[in-house]
């Protein structure tokens, strides 16, 4: 009677686990049909001149801000190695991106159709003892010839307690086309 027992015991665990099996394929090849599960999605080409739109959303930060102020037709060229892209900004938005942050480009990385850039500041900024540089960071999304997302602009620190009068951030609102491909 044990050999018996051991024996459905053992063509049990060998069915839950070719059921389980099943089951992790089955969800395994949902997901990947899905586009879940995998870090690797083929890049868009994001590359091109952008005509680019854009709307200074709330700011807690204490600089100049005027929120709902909107600049138009910024031009903005992308470049794209793969994944690797590169975001120069050009005209008198570049002059002013330079003089705050100490750069006019971002660089980071495309997934699918989302763009994620950072301009890392270079110009050192001080408040008491406290020494920080304003990054600016671009979340995008491309839809067709047309990009849409935001800009957010936030320090990095030194560190120092007198750092805490200047943790804030400031969001721009954008979107900006590229001709027709």
């Amino acid at each position: 009677m044990m050999g018996l027992r051991s024996q459905m015991s053992d063509s049990r665990t060998r069915a839950l686990s070719f059921r389980s099996s099943v089951v992790a394929t089955a969800l395994s090849a949902l997901g990947a049909t899905l586009g879940c599960g995998s870090s690797d999605t083929t890049p868009a080409d994001v590359s091109g001149t952008y005509a680019v739109n854009i709307t200074n959303d709330a700011s807690t930060c204490s600089f100049d801000w005027n929120q709902g102020e909107m600049n138009t037709n910024i031009p903005i060229v992308i470049t794209q190695d793969g994944k690797n892209a590169t975001a120069d900004v050009q005209g008198l938005a570049a002059v002013a991106l330079a003089l705050r942050l100490g750069t006019a480009q971002f660089k980071g990385t495309v997934s699918g159709n989302s763009v994620n850039l950072v301009a890392y500041g270079t110009t050192a900024l001080h408040d008491g003892n406290c020494t920080y540089t304003l990054n600016g960071t671009i979340a995008a999304t491309l839809s067709g010839d047309t990009l849409t997302g935001t800009v957010t602009y936030a320090p990095a620190t030194n560190g120092n307690p007198d750092c805490a009068s200047v943790k804030c951030a400031a969001m721009q609102r954008f979107n900006g086309s590229r001709p027709p491909r």
